[in-house]
């Protein structure tokens, strides 16, 4: 099973499918919108640093792979 360490996209996704799941019950208040609102946010902010620090490394693999 993924997890955050190992598969931190699958698990962002999971948490987006999750608030989907919730707020399709028609069931949500003002106040757990607004929260699962941040938490997609947050969610956002994540992938985004996470595909920077993945360009990161490829950058610095690639440095490393021609001082060799």
């Amino acid at each position: 099973m993924a997890d955050a360490r190992t598969e931190p996209l699958h698990y962002l996704r999971e948490i987006r499918a999750n608030v989907e799941k919730l707020q399709s019950q028609g069931q949500v208040t003002a106040t757990e919108n607004a929260l699962f609102g941040m938490l997609d946010g947050m969610a956002g902010m994540m992938t985004f640093t996470l595909d920077q620090v993945a360009e990161l490394k490829r950058r610095l693999d690639a440095l490393e792979a021609r001082s060799r």
